[in-house]
């Protein structure tokens, strides 16, 4: 059965990139623009997550994933800042990395396979 992989980021082209590079990497691939969106998906094995979505940020948006469905999700954010978090807050949130963009795709590759490796 293919992992299953959802994008939350609210940058078009690289929600286009990601879906055509990743959709030839065996995976079933899911791109939002938003965290509400997300909402509207079963769980997903991995969630690649924006830090600064618009409405929910990334944070907000892996709190709500969490509390619909009553578990931790997993999950590697990304983001054009500089995130100030430890590794109990990393590990409360199920993020599995931090990745600082801009970043090349190949280490966003390595990154996912490493994860469903682990």
């Amino acid at each position: 059965m293919k992992k299953r992989i959802m994008l939350i980021e609210d940058e078009e082209l690289f929600r286009d990139l990601f879906k055509e590079i990743f959709s030839r990497e065996d995976y079933d691939i899911i791109c939002v623009s938003q965290g509400k969106e997300a909402l509207e998906y079963p769980k997903q094995d991995l969630y690649i997550v924006d830090l600064g979505l618009p409405g929910m940020n990334g944070m907000e948006t892996l709190a709500a994933l969490q509390e619909q469905f009553g578990e931790r999700v997993s999950a590697i954010l990304i983001t054009g800042y500089n995130p100030d978090a430890d590794e109990d807050t990393l590990q409360a949130h199920g993020i599995f990395r931090i990745l600082q963009k801009p970043f090349n795709i190949d280490v966003l590759k390595k990154e996912i396979a490493a994860f469903f490796r682990a």
